[in-house]
């Protein structure tokens, strides 16, 4: 007589996050931490049948880093605005900037304005500043 072995299967997955956010795991549990997070699925004789591995890494958000190189007066009607930490940057207001969408736009504000950047990593994780 012969013996016939099933070998398990793995189904591996890799996962990343940002540092704050979770993750669901397909059987319910949340986490946010790094690891190797493994489900087995067991046969009725309790050998290993399927195994969902998930492999998650977590990144750190943006560090960013602002300055403005003077105020708007008379003789000095624009500020070159700039941020760092990333590799994609949106500031708003939009409308007295030349380039929303670089690290240093520059501003021509007619009023006294607040300006908010939000930054992207390479791992896509945001911060804003």
């Amino acid at each position: 007589a012969g013996i016939y072995v099933t070998p398990k299967t793995i189904y591996s997955h890799d996962i990343s996050i940002c540092d704050g956010d979770s993750f669901t795991l397909p059987w319910g549990v949340s986490v946010n931490k790094t690891g190797i997070y493994n489900d087995t699925i067991r046969t009725m004789q309790g050998c290993d049948s399927i195994i969902n591995s998930f492999s998650i890494t977590v990144h750190n958000k943006p560090v960013i880093k602002t300055s403005k190189s003077n105020d708007i007066y008379c003789s000095a009607g624009i500020s070159n605005l700039s941020a760092s930490g990333g590799v994609q940057y949106q500031w708003s207001p939009v409308a007295s900037l030349n380039n929303p969408s670089i690290a240093s736009p520059v501003a021509a504000p007619t009023a006294t304005t607040v300006y908010h950047v939000t930054v992207e990593n390479e791992f896509g994780c945001i911060a804003e500043d």
